[in-house]
């Protein structure tokens, strides 16, 4: 194995050993991430401070069970076009 360092590569080579990170960009890229959360956080707080905890779970379940159950007949409508006529008579 003859000139398998990094001292003997040619200085040509397209690939770009360097490694540096920019921590500048990694520190605004993680603190633009973490400031998009606080307006999520605050209409949290404030549903919370509104309908109390329990009730505010029980109204995100019955949402989520409305929109599964709308993409899971969605797929159902699609997936068997002849058993629903209705949705697919366009087709």
């Amino acid at each position: 194995m003859v000139d398998t360092t990094f001292d003997s590569m040619d200085a040509f080579c397209p690939l770009d050993f360097d490694y540096n990170i920019h921590l500048e960009e990694v520190f605004l890229e993680q603190l633009v991430g973490e400031v998009s959360l606080i307006p999520g956080l605050v209409l949290a707080v404030l549903l919370m401070d509104r309908f109390g905890r329990t009730r505010l779970i029980s109204i995100i379940h019955q949402i989520q069970f409305i929109v599964f159950a709308f993409c899971y007949f969605s797929f159902e409508m699609i997936k068997f076009p002849q058993v629903y006529p209705f949705c697919c008579a366009a087709y």
